[in-house]
């Protein structure tokens, strides 16, 4: 039903060198220098030991992924030589990975550097030193992506220490530019907005809405915010219904959107800051802009700590969290999002969806079933909650959950509704029901005709059933069609066709199952029947003997622990 696996990926300074340094410090010949100065230590490891020790432990603390030592130890190792480049490059990423306070400080020393003028900038905005922030967002480069910040961060400075007109004036040459006119477009009316201009907004509002393509929650949130805060309500709900339809994993946070219309998105200078860094780390996540990743990070980080109640920003980082395998870091984030915000109901969900890939989802069906009592139009926490119980064996509550996820969809069920059948099915099966289950199953089919997993389920049922055996090796073999790789759907074919008496062809489908799932315990059981069936019976008692070893569930095991005493052959496994 669903995929609990989790890819944990991890930040190393060694890895992302080239990449990162480059963006941050084009000017830097980094690898040669350090090439050199690794040289060059080593050449006098006996009066630079220390040095070298630092060096080769922060090396070591990277590779090993503990980035706190790494920075650490680079920092040790720059004290002792300071005047080194290079290596003060390489401590600046480790503080960045790190998130150590020593970042400020080694920015100060790398005037080249990009991301270090827009932390320095950020510090002063935020320490009320706006002339000094201006001047800081001005020495941002211009080429790369930093370089769409550029103007942003200084028009909001501008702002910030009273100058309107220069702020606009800023970006207003911008917001004819191709693909990011709309966002300058956008920063202009919110500036005009915040000012208390407002013949000036509307008219950059309007050019942002014109020029900003697809609907994205940014941008419908802040006009949906103007419109309703000109009295214009049905607009404002026209503008937020319209971003849903567009993304439908807004549905379950739309009437929360609703609720607070007219709430201002951005309401200091600091949070138009901490909005367009948000924007631009949003950009840096598109696949083409993959050699960004610690630049986003840094993005949304510097973000968070303009304005912490961002719920967009904070979504994304828990978002990356995620994705780096830093669970506990996402669960954090996710539940820093306050009941209160528009977008607490995709926190609620996000954080369900962790809980269930952990074995611990349980504990969140009573947030999920608030969430579905606020947004009755949508099926998505219903069906969270009904897998949460599903895997969790509670099928009665599982088959009532799905139940009402089908039912938010009306006589006009549409495609993605299949899942819910599917799992209801499952439910209906566990609970003994067959009859019911097969009817699901078939419904599921009529939805996605295609769907590998529904073949397969109704195919390998209704053989281990006895029911036709001949209708179940067609829905199994359009599975393979779908998924000619999948380890399990090969098995459910090969089973099918040793019960149809054709062994040649089920053992040859049944090794192609066992390359593809080495280490499922039924795929293996089956391999050594038909092994047996065969005629090979050696190769089928060393089947079943490795079977053993991947842990078959209690029946299955003691049924073939007791043929091996015999040096017989269970079957009907």
């Amino acid at each position: 039903m669903r995929n609990n696996q989790t890819h944990a990926r991890s930040f190393s300074i060694s890895g992302l060198t080239t990449l990162v340094l480059l963006l941050l410090f084009p000017c830097v010949a980094v690898a040669s220098h350090w090439a050199a100065t690794d040289r060059a230590v080593g050449s006098h490891h006996a009066s630079r030991g220390a040095l070298y020790g630092d060096l080769l432990a922060g090396q070591y603390a990277d590779r090993s992924g503990h980035q706190r030592a790494a920075a650490h130890y680079f920092i040790a190792a720059l004290q002792q030589n300071p005047n080194d480049r290079a290596l003060l490059a390489r401590s600046f990423v480790a503080s960045l990975i790190a998130d150590s306070p020593d970042r400020y400080t080694l920015a100060r020393r790398l005037p080249e550097s990009s991301l270090g003028a827009m932390m320095l900038g950020d510090y002063a905005i935020l320490n009320g030193t706006y002339s000094a922030a201006r001047a800081k967002f001005a020495g941002i480069a211009l080429h790369g992506p930093l370089g769409l910040l550029r103007p942003l961060l200084i028009a909001w400075s501008d702002e910030a220490s009273g100058h309107t007109d220069r702020a606009i004036s800023v970006l207003y040459p911008l917001t004819d530019t191709f693909p990011f006119g709309s966002i300058y477009a956008l920063h202009a009316a919110l500036i005009a907005d915040l000012a208390g201009r407002d013949a000036q907004a509307a008219k950059y509002y309007r050019l942002a809405e014109q020029d900003g393509g697809q609907s994205n929650l940014i941008l419908a949130q802040v006009l949906a915010s103007w419109q309703a805060r000109q009295g214009n309500n049905a607009r404002a709900e026209e503008i937020i219904t319209r971003a849903a339809t567009d993304h439908p994993a807004l549905n379950v946070a739309i009437n929360s959107l609703k609720r607070n219309l007219a709430n201002p998105i951005i309401t200091t200078p600091l949070a138009g800051v901490a909005l367009a860094e948000f924007q631009v780390a949003g950009e840096l996540r598109s696949p083409d802009q993959i050699a960004y990743p610690l630049a986003q990070l840094v993005l949304l980080d510097e973000a968070l700590t303009l304005d912490p109640h961002l719920s967009p920003a904070i979504l994304l980082r828990a978002s990356i969290a995620e994705e780096t395998g830093n669970i506990p870091l996402a669960e954090r984030l996710l539940r820093s999002i306050p009941s209160t915000d528009s977008l607490y109901p995709i926190a609620v969900m996000r954080r369900a969806a962790l809980a269930a890939d952990f074995d611990s989802g349980l504990g969140m069906l009573p947030d999920l079933l608030a969430i579905a009592i606020a947004a009755p139009q949508d099926a998505a926490p219903l069906e969270l909650a009904a897998d949460i119980a599903s895997n969790a064996k509670r099928y009665s509550e599982a088959k009532e959950l799905y139940t009402k996820a089908i039912g938010t969809f009306g006589p006009n069920r549409p495609e993605s509704a299949w899942r819910l059948y599917f799992g209801r099915a499952i439910t209906e099966d566990k609970l003994d029901n067959w009859p019911a289950a097969k009817a699901d199953l078939h419904r599921a089919l009529a939805l996605a005709p295609d769907q590998a997993d529904v073949l397969n389920y109704l195919g390998y049922s209704e053989a281990i059933r006895g029911e036709d055996l001949r209708g179940a090796q067609k829905l199994v073999q359009q599975a393979v069609q779908t998924s000619p790789e999948d380890g399990q759907i090969l098995d459910s074919l090969g089973y099918i066709l040793l019960k149809r008496g054709m062994i040649a062809d089920a053992l040859a489908v049944q090794i192609k199952a066992a390359e593809h799932a080495p280490d499922d315990p039924e795929v293996n059981a089956h391999l050594a029947e038909i092994f047996d069936a065969a005629g090979n019976h050696l190769a089928g008692l060393y089947q079943w003997r490795r079977t053993l070893a991947l842990h078959p569930d209690p029946r299955e095991r003691a049924k073939i622990e007791a043929a091996l005493k015999h040096d017989s052959i269970p079957s009907g496994i």
